[in-house]
């Protein structure tokens, strides 16, 4: 009786996983892993530990792709004329700039796209009128009416 009180409190004590490992009736099966074991070591530090490549640029980022300075260009000859133009003023009817321009002393109201000595006036400021022709481009400024 003095035994079966002395297992009963060394169950009741202890729990009974201390007795499961002793009976066979009550071990547990051990977790299959969810990976197979690879068996190569080698094959097994390539996947685990992967080598990094080495980064191959072929130019510095931060030059830029094109050399400016190796190319010589030279700056089309700009033809200055001088033309008997003065610009008078400018006012807007409906919308539309126009310019009160003196051509060889002559006063007359021009106004976009209209033509004057080779040049044709691509715009009108209240400052400034911007003629231009195949060759190059001239700005007449009101101040030079002064």
């Amino acid at each position: 009786m003095r035994t079966l009180i002395c297992l009963m409190l060394i169950v009741l004590l202890t729990g009974c996983d201390y007795m499961g490992g002793t009976l066979p009736f009550m071990q547990k099966e051990e977790p299959k892993p969810a990976v197979n074991r690879i068996a190569n070591p080698d094959l097994a530090k390539m996947i685990l530990v992967p080598e990094r490549e080495k980064l191959q640029v072929a130019r510095d980022p931060f030059k830029p792709l094109f050399d400016r300075t190796s190319v010589d260009v030279k700056p089309a000859p700009v033809r200055r004329e001088k033309l008997d133009v003065t610009f008078v003023g400018a006012f807007k009817v409906e919308g539309q700039a126009r310019a009160l321009l003196q051509v060889d002393g002559k006063k007359d109201f021009y106004g976009i796209q209209d033509k004057i000595k080779g040049y044709i006036i691509e715009s009108i400021d209240m400052d400034e009128v911007i003629l231009s022709n195949e060759e190059n481009q001239m700005t007449i400024k009101r101040s030079d009416a002064r």
